[in-house]
């Protein structure tokens, strides 16, 4: 059977993947083994990329090469998918200096790469309905303002959007608190979203690249 490993940026990547991961195997029409690994941020690609990450290295891209270089060496990962966000990045060399960490260290491992513009609520903000279902007293003018895949700080329009007048305390708690209730939100909107149709460029690219790859992928 096919093996998915699935590096997500954070554990609010975790809800969201759990939930989309059956139904775009089904799309794809297979079936597959998959991990879903979350990691405490986003961090940075290292500057040499050869030489074994910190000790206490828990960022994704800070530990992307090593575990392309295992992942290689064991031959236990037929296709790795990578989710995270843009940011403030610019998506296309974002992109490209993934391809070339997996390429360079992992290339008999096929990849997908979920880049989210700018957030990942910004798949969650992509499909209303699924906000509406796990939220019925969502702000939806708010939702209705948000210019899909735009830099304008994805999260706070979702938490303004679910939490109203209590959004502004929320935000203002920073980290951990944050992203727990990122992780809270994902975990109560995914199971609703239609992975078929959303309002996200960002999501449409990597759903339509997953069923590619993974629908065409010879491994069985």
């Amino acid at each position: 059977m096919m093996r998915i490993e699935v590096l997500s940026e954070d554990r609010s990547g975790t809800p969201l993947m759990e939930a989309l991961m059956p139904r775009l195997l089904a799309e794809s029409k297979r079936t597959a083994n998959y991990h879903i690994r979350p990691h405490r941020g986003k961090g940075y690609l290292p500057d040499d990329s050869l030489r074994r990450p910190p000790k206490f290295a828990s960022g994704l891209l800070e530990l992307l090469p090593a575990k392309c270089r295992a992942y290689e060496k064991a031959k236990n990962v037929d296709v790795l998918l990578v989710m995270l966000d843009a940011d403030r990045d610019d998506p296309g060399w974002l992109y490209r200096s993934l391809e070339a960490t997996v390429r360079r260290y992992a290339p008999s491992v096929s990849f997908v790469f979920g880049i989210a513009v700018e957030e990942m609520e910004s798949w969650l903000l992509g499909d209303p309905a699924a906000i509406l279902a796990a939220y019925p007293d969502a702000d939806m003018a708010v939702i209705r303002g948000y210019e899909q895949d735009s830099i304008v700080g994805t999260w706070e329009i979702l938490c303004r959007a679910v939490y109203r007048d209590d959004a502004d305390a929320i935000i203002e708690k920073g980290y951990p608190t944050v992203g727990q209730y990122k992780s809270e939100m994902a975990a109560r909107i995914a199971p609703h979203m239609n992975v078929r149709m959303n309002n996200s460029p960002s999501y449409r690219s990597f759903r339509d690249t997953f069923i590619r790859i993974v629908g065409n992928h010879d491994h069985d």
